[in-house]
């Protein structure tokens, strides 16, 4: 009887710590999301004044790349990990040159 209630208990402990680690899990899902969202915002918003004519955001939401024909500019962004938005400017005339 003592058994079978130790094995019975073990289970439902067993149940009830893989039951935590899986909220445990899901919270910091959310949270990896939550950040990802925000480091898109940020390279969304970043270096308005540049006014694109086209963007596009990698799928992680850490780099950025962007042209403007009439400035004639092609620019990389990138987000670093601690926060910061590095960019590198490029002309037209260096990517034909290439």
């Amino acid at each position: 009887m003592f058994t079978a209630f130790l094995i019975i208990s073990g289970f439902i402990i067993f149940f009830l710590i893989g039951f935590i680690g899986m909220n445990k899990q899901k919270e910091d899902e959310k949270k990896r999301k939550e950040i990802k969202k925000s480091d898109r915002r940020n390279l969304e918003q970043f270096d308005l004044d540049f006014s694109p004519n086209k963007s596009y955001i990698n799928p992680d939401g850490k780099m950025k790349i962007a042209f403007n024909s009439e400035k004639e500019l092609f620019k990389i962004y990138r987000m670093s990990p601690n926060g910061m938005i590095h960019d590198i400017a490029i002309p037209f005339d260096k990517i034909v040159d290439s």
